[in-house]
């Protein structure tokens, strides 16, 4: 579980595996921010980039991109 400020420091293009409430773990690339709901949308792969949901309780890991 990362910090509001941890998790607000997430930029686009960054990596971010979150887990599922089934207790899984999702992987995808940050794509779309919503400060007003609290969430990042990450774009998960697949022929139609599915959506992932990031919240500061479900991010388990963050690689950033190198600049």
């Amino acid at each position: 579980m990362l910090t509001l400020q941890e998790f607000w420091s997430i930029n686009v293009g960054d990596r971010v595996t979150v887990t599922t409430p089934q207790g899984g773990h999702r992987s995808g690339v940050a794509r779309i921010f919503n400060r007003d709901a609290g969430v990042i949308v990450l774009n998960g792969g697949g022929p139609h980039g599915t959506p992932v949901i990031a919240t500061p309780g479900n991010v388990v890991r963050v690689n950033h991109r190198k600049q």
